[in-house]
């Protein structure tokens, strides 16, 4: 899901996104 990854991509670091996955940098 590009569209997720691009809204997660915008998000600041620490940030819970809706697949429950915590921001890898």
């Amino acid at each position: 899901l590009s569209a997720i990854h691009v809204f997660i991509n915008d998000m600041p670091e620490g940030t819970y996104y809706p697949q429950g996955e915590m921001k890898r940098n």
